[in-house]
């Protein structure tokens, strides 16, 4: 059987890429960076294709026999168009985004592409992740330890946050996403499925902040700042061309509960995924191998 990862150059990907090898799977890696394909596990064959190059991704996909696809979901549409109809089971690695209740484009796009799903004929599962942290490295729990990492002296380290992280968060460790992926491969044959991937529980974000500063046995202090504040400094920050356009739907994504009832992910998919405080304490020590 031949498994194409789509999007293989992510965090994720490339764990799934090692997975699969390791598993005697057949790989086919696909990306955009020839440079990034390159530091893949050495057992995957590896492709290049540009995702906007609409025509040229038939021919790329078309011995797949199964696909994750861990590129951006505005991509979804056109890569379930090209993949060849002989490809028995599809895994899609979404996101919790979808639940905001904030107006987003991209929020709207996947409600629209979900229900698309709902009612197609492909086998497999789309997989509504949540915060995915863990090593190699991401974009939130790795920062964080960064930052706390980078505060110089013996002063606590100063946490600005949007209602003084009051805001609820349900951090997944890596490994356990992708065990749930393989999960899907096995148990999400008989249709479309739509399942949400994310932690045990759901924590405060001052929480996750603390255990993080605790592990690095540094002090925090937690100063709340007003939401009108931070979006007034992100509008003039992205009117001055010095911050990314998302910037305030992201900080106004911060005062929001994100939350997530994971019974489907652990009854369908059999994954149980570990406490926050275990998957902090592996990340630190892939952080300190790879510092060593």
């Amino acid at each position: 059987m031949t498994v194409g990862v789509i999007g293989a150059t992510g965090p994720t990907g490339r764990a799934l890429v090692a997975r699969f090898c390791e598993a005697g799977s057949r790989v086919v890696a696909v990306g955009r960076s020839a440079a990034r394909l390159a530091e893949l596990d050495p057992r995957a064959e590896t492709r290049e294709a540009d995702l906007d190059a609409v025509e040229d991704l038939a021919p790329v996909f078309a011995d797949f026999d199964q696909a994750i696809v861990g590129a951006p979901d505005l991509y979804y549409e056109r890569i379930l168009a090209a993949l060849p109809e002989t490809c028995g089971v599809v895994v899609l690695l979404g996101s919790t985004r979808r639940f905001t209740r904030f107006p987003s484009h991209e929020a709207e796009r996947m409600s629209r592409f979900e229900a698309e799903w709902r009612n197609g004929r492909r086998n497999g599962a789309l997989l509504q992740c949540a915060m995915v942290f863990g090593p190699p490295r991401d974009r939130n729990i790795s920062r964080l330890i960064a930052f706390i990492r980078g505060w110089v002296g013996w002063f606590p380290v100063i946490a600005p946050l949007p209602l003084g992280g009051r805001s609820l968060v349900q951090p997944i460790f890596r490994e356990d996403c992708v065990e749930a992926v393989l999960a899907a491969f096995e148990r999400c044959r008989d249709g479309p499925s739509v399942i949400t991937v994310a932690g045990p529980e759901a924590l405060p974000m001052r929480e996750v902040v603390k255990a993080c500063a605790g592990a690095l046995g540094r002090r925090v202090w937690i100063i709340g700042l007003p939401t009108g504040l931070l979006l007034g400094v992100a509008r003039l920050a992205v009117a001055a061309r010095l911050a990314n356009p998302r910037l305030p739907d992201q900080l106004r994504r911060l005062t929001e509960d994100k939350a997530f009832d994971i019974g489907e992910m652990r009854a369908r998919l059999g994954v149980d995924p570990r406490p926050f405080s275990e998957g902090l304490r592996l990340t630190l020590e892939a952080c300190k191998s790879r510092a060593a």
